[in-house]
């Protein structure tokens, strides 16, 4: 059996008290079988995850789009890909509909992931790059071929983790693709990202 143990501090002569709930029903407070420090704010005597441990990400903003038809472009020109359904979108923070960009309202740092699928013959470039607030970062993926390629699919893809201010901060991914008809193919053509550490 199980020995419970109160140590006083020899420095106090406080009462310490353990209240019950004002509640009807009986209630079990289960410790887990390690060593460690249980702590509660004078304010509202409330455990929360963020007493436990500073900057953790919780339940922050998680998506994961895509494209959900094939979607023509120019040829050698950077053009923004419309990644245009959801899996996901914990925050409502991807707007899959006008701007195609991520854009949370919770500051920290995020694990971005993308690629881009191209869908034609004759390729020379495929290439995707993440921008962010309209300008091109250094988050960049590329296939390159010094002569025409018959291949019918390429792709690229590239991840990175990048600090967002949670207001204004927002994020889009540009293709660029030197082809005959070139396409961002639905089949692999993707953006996902999460809140991996609170600012």
């Amino acid at each position: 059996m199980s020995k419970v143990s109160l140590a006083g501090n020899a420095s106090g002569i406080g009462i310490f008290t353990i209240a019950s709930p004002n509640s009807n029903t009986d209630r079990t407070l289960t410790l887990p079988d390690n060593t460690g420090t249980l702590v509660t704010t004078a304010s509202t005597g409330t455990v929360t995850q963020a007493m436990l441990a500073s900057n953790v990400a919780t339940n922050g903003p998680a998506f994961n789009a895509y494209r959900s038809t094939n979607q023509s472009v120019t040829s050698a020109t950077w053009t923004k890909v419309e990644f245009n359904a959801e899996d996901f979108d914990t925050a409502g923070a991807y707007d899959a509909s006008t701007n195609y960009r991520f854009q949370p309202l919770v500051a920290g740092y995020y694990s971005i992931q993308f690629a881009v699928a191209c869908y034609s013959g004759a390729f020379t470039a495929v290439l995707a790059r993440l921008y962010k607030n309209g300008s091109g970062t250094n988050i960049q993926a590329f296939n390159y071929s010094a002569t025409s390629n018959v291949l019918d699919d390429w792709g690229v893809g590239a991840s990175t983790m990048i600090y967002m201010n949670g207001s204004t901060d927002y994020l889009e991914v540009y293709g660029f693709s030197i082809s005959a008809t070139p396409e961002f193919n639905s089949g692999g053509t993707w953006f996902s990202g999460f809140l991996a550490r609170s600012a």
